[in-house]
């Protein structure tokens, strides 16, 4: 979809990603949507996905202040993958 291919020219290509891959990687993906200060993981609580920030931004603490989180765009994006 074109969504897809922007997701990969924006997010993996940069990063050496082939085509093959990230077509491998989308079919083992879900999109997760989340709604406004909803959490996506605890402090503590064990990882199991990893998760692409694709359309929002994300806020983060530790010990009650804010972190910066990595990012692989220039601008910061809701819908996540996982």
């Amino acid at each position: 979809t074109e969504e897809e291919e922007d997701l990969f020219v924006e997010h993996f290509m940069p990063h050496g990603v082939t085509p093959k891959q990230f077509k491998r990687i989308i079919e083992a993906a879900t999109v997760v949507t989340l709604k406004k200060n909803e959490i996506l993981q605890k402090q503590n609580d064990v990882m199991n996905h990893v998760y692409l920030v694709v359309k929002g931004h994300t806020r983060a603490s530790v010990l009650g202040r804010y972190v910066t989180a990595a990012s692989s765009a220039p601008h910061h994006s809701d819908t996540l993958r996982g």
